[in-house]
């Protein structure tokens, strides 16, 4: 094997180890994934979206009305969401639209 050959094969396992490292960073804890499905991964992308059209608030003030709107459709099954499940379901959220809307 010739130099290149190391470059190559070295390339190839950063690439891949880069792969594996950017879908790992949008896991989540068992207890939050159990959450996501409760609300919906399209309906959490929804919300996001629907506060991303309010061009006037602050970013702290997008999340808290996506956090309202996560509130607003469990309340009824689930009336005390703990507020970092809340806050992880928010940041999830955020990380899943980013990726999409790229």
């Amino acid at each position: 094997m010739t130099t290149r050959d190391y470059v190559d094969i070295g390339v190839l396992l950063g690439s891949l180890l880069l792969t594996w490292l950017q879908a790992s960073k949008l896991r989540l804890p068992k207890r939050v994934r159990a959450w996501v499905n409760r609300v919906g991964l399209d309906d959490l992308v929804r919300f996001v979206e629907q506060a991303e059209r309010y061009a006037g608030q602050t970013s702290e003030e997008k999340r808290l009305y996506v956090k309202a709107l996560i509130i607003k459709k469990l309340h009824a099954q689930w009336p005390n969401i703990p507020e970092s499940i809340l806050n992880m379901l928010v940041e999830y959220a955020y990380q899943v639209w980013r990726t999409r809307k790229r």
